[in-house]
């Protein structure tokens, strides 16, 4: 690891709620409205060359909702909840179905799964802070960094998350916090370029700094599909440098160079159309074949299980998220084996019933003095220096 970490932050959707972005649970009302925004994008004056491919996953991604929705147990909540739906995509896949039927043709499930996972990437590669159209707030952000760094929290932290998105690694930049993944240096791992020769804004390699162990994949993450060895990431981490990334124009220095519309399109261009995001199915079956990802994975267990304090933001800790219960469970049984006693344990997340299960699991060592909250509500009470004490 690249430090020792005193204090884990265990980053669920919820934490990026209030930066504009949905949760998987709402993904499906979201998606829609991002649809009805892209398809102005293959207009003559909005024209962006990635469009067509990503309205096209759109498109796949609606049908297999309505293909789904046919079900008698499927509500119209499961419809709207992605990782539901992307549960049944790859279940199908593991169970050998070939293709299904969408609308007026077949589709194949590798092609319903590469679209699933291109419009995820659409979705969570946006960043609302530089995105007028989307209601966002930064200044929460903005607070939350600042007294991680004015605190020297950064210096013995380890971010574990299970979103895709980059308002981590973009806020942690801006407020001078640095960062890296826990890859090593190996044939596994590769850098590509998303818009051109910029400055990096995260390390790649565990170097120092807050670590970042990105549970699900995360949407600069790439694996190029048309080659025989699956065991290697591209991550793509590089800043704008003043050239145009397709018709996306020219992307300023401090904005990392993926969250261009046409970011897609400029990798795909450079490195071949067979590069795909690396978004990990809910249903897991991938770690066993990644190897960089069971590493991060481990990376992730040696954090949770040496912590002193373990700090939940936007997790909900779903019941039917059994995979992460087990995987919590074992970091505790590591710690006992290590001889050392349980952590302090916070959950920032305005649900009751999530608060309960925290109580319940973590029995003894849950501090409950927040109760049911929200990130933006312990920063306008001042208690965020709290929760870090």
């Amino acid at each position: 690891m690249s430090q020792k970490s005193d204090v884990v932050l265990f980053l669920g959707a919820g934490f990026s709620r209030d930066a504009g972005l949905p949760t998987m649970a709402n993904f499906g009302v979201k998606a829609k409205d991002d649809h009805n925004g892209l398809e102005k994008h293959l207009g003559k004056d909005n024209y962006r060359e990635a469009a067509p491919l990503l309205v096209n996953s759109s498109e796949v991604f609606e049908a297999f909702q309505e293909y789904c929705s046919k079900a008698d147990t499927i509500t119209k909540d499961d419809i709207d909840n992605m990782e539901k739906i992307f549960c049944i995509a790859e279940m199908m896949k593991e169970t050998g179905v070939p293709e299904i039927q969408l609308n007026d043709g077949k589709c194949s499930i590798d092609d319903l799964l590469e679209s699933i996972k291109l419009w995820l990437w659409k979705i969570y590669q946006q960043c609302p802070f530089i995105n007028n159209a989307i209601k966002s707030d930064e200044e929460i952000y903005n607070e939350f960094f600042k007294t991680i760094k004015n605190k020297k929290i950064d210096q013995s932290l380890t971010v574990i998350t299970t979103n895709y998105d980059l308002i981590f690694e973009y806020s942690a930049n801006k407020n001078g916090i640095k960062c890296c993944y826990p890859f090593e240096h190996s044939d596994a791992v590769e850098v590509v370029r998303a818009g051109g020769d910029g400055e990096e804004y995260i390390d790649l390699y565990a170097s120092g700094g807050v670590s970042i162990c990105k549970l699900h994949g995360s949407i600069n993450f790439f694996q190029n599909v048309g080659e025989s060895n699956s065991n290697k990431v591209f991550v793509a981490n590089d800043f704008g440098d003043g050239t145009d990334i397709g018709r996306s124009g020219k992307w300023p220095h401090a904005w990392p160079a993926i969250f261009a519309v046409d970011a897609i399109w400029s990798i795909r261009k450079k490195y071949g159309n067979a590069f795909t995001p690396v978004i990990i199915p809910p249903t897991y079956a991938k770690l066993i074949q990644e190897s960089w990802l069971r590493k991060m994975w481990g990376e992730a267990l040696v954090a949770m299980a040496e912590a002193k304090k373990i700090i939940f933001i936007g997790y909900s800790m779903p019941v039917s998220d059994g995979f992460m219960e087990a995987f919590i469970h074992t970091s505790m049984v590591k710690r006992k084996e290590s001889g050392l006693s349980m952590p302090e344990i916070i959950s920032i997340n305005p649900d009751e019933e999530a608060i309960e299960r925290y109580k319940k699991l973590f029995t003894g060592c849950y501090n409950d003095k927040f109760g049911a909250t929200t990130l933006k509500e312990i920063i306008d009470k001042n208690q965020l220096v709290e929760v870090f004490s």
